[in-house]
């Protein structure tokens, strides 16, 4: 396998801890994204995210979002920190 001097350092760094209960994971912050809840909306699959959507009856196009796949892929975008 080729790795590179950062990748070696952290897989010998790994390598060093007995077990696993040292990395820690913050569940709550991640579970929508491990296991995303989804939304039917006039067609569209949605991501049902942390805040409320605020959304009209029906997809109407205007010139930023011209078709339901562009609003998906708007809509459905998710930020990691």
């Amino acid at each position: 396998m080729k790795k590179n001097k950062a990748m070696s350092n952290y897989l010998h760094e790994l390598s060093k801890k007995s077990t696993y209960s040292s990395i820690e994971m913050q569940y709550p912050k991640i579970r929508e994204v491990l296991f995303p809840r989804f939304i039917k909306w006039d067609g569209c699959v949605l991501l049902a995210q942390n805040e409320q959507l605020d959304l009209p009856n029906k997809f109407i196009p205007t010139p930023y979002c011209p078709d339901k796949t562009g609003f998906e892929a708007g809509e459905n975008h998710i930020h990691l920190t």
